[in-house]
């Protein structure tokens, strides 16, 4: 029975379907995240965060008591990657950085959009995730700290050095400081990617066209004709 019990567990954790107990109607399940929402993947990893304990106590579970060699490889596996500083800063840093461009995505996918409203959200999203990454370091690194020392996750000293990864220490290596690993090659570079990606999509003559457009929206008896906009559409 138990070893039929761990293994309903993992199948659900494999199908992201691991509850927390917290009453008939207050359970939270660990829901799957879809392939191209950005809203679902922010969705997904608080819940993560928020369910901590409860995931570690059936990866604990599977890697102690099941007599399935994969499913304990597997298990044990997680538990090492999720108690380790780089994978509790990643978490964080992903919830933050799509907590602000949830709002974006989310007025993106409604088919009846206002584009004055959907352009300004662009340009406001852009310059959150560019001043978080300008000064949202030190915050983001306190609260990782704190939440580490609270679940008995070793922090490294951040003075202590390693070598760049892809590269062996035998054949001149590059070694850098963990602060330098995690601030300009994690944090710095996650937000510049971002950054980048959004240009890419959103460019400024696209963005500029739409507010063009929206000068021939006939609600309110054309309210938002604009002659200037009309000349520069043309």
């Amino acid at each position: 029975m138990a070893q039929q019990h761990h293994e309903h567990l993992v199948n659900q954790l494999e199908r992201g379907e691991i509850f927390s107990g917290r009453g008939k109607h207050q359970e939270t399940n660990l829901a799957r995240p879809g392939d191209t929402r950005w809203g679902s993947h922010h969705k997904t990893l608080c819940r993560i965060l928020l369910m901590w304990d409860s995931i570690l106590e059936v990866l604990e579970n599977l890697a102690e008591d099941t007599t399935n060699g994969d499913k304990r490889y597997v298990a044990s596996g997680l538990l090492k990657q999720m108690e380790n500083f780089e994978f509790v800063l990643v978490l964080h840093l992903m919830i933050r950085l799509l907590g602000k461009t949830n709002d974006l995505s989310l007025c993106l996918q409604k088919k009846d959009q206002n584009i004055v409203l959907a352009v300004g959200l662009i340009g406001t999203t852009l310059e959150q995730v560019s001043e978080v990454r300008e000064h949202g370091w030190e915050e983001l690194f306190e609260e990782v700290k704190a939440f580490c020392l609270l679940h008995n996750i070793i922090v490294p000293n951040m003075e202590d050095t390693l070598t760049v990864r892809g590269r062996a220490r035998g054949r001149g290596g590059q070694l850098v400081t963990h602060y330098h690993h995690f601030k300009y090659e994690i944090f710095n570079v996650v937000h510049d990617q971002i950054i980048v990606e959004m240009n890419n999509r959103f460019a400024e003559r696209s963005t500029q066209l739409l507010r063009c457009i929206t000068c021939l929206d006939p609600r309110n008896s054309f309210a938002n004709y604009d002659r200037s906009k009309i000349l520069e559409l043309a």
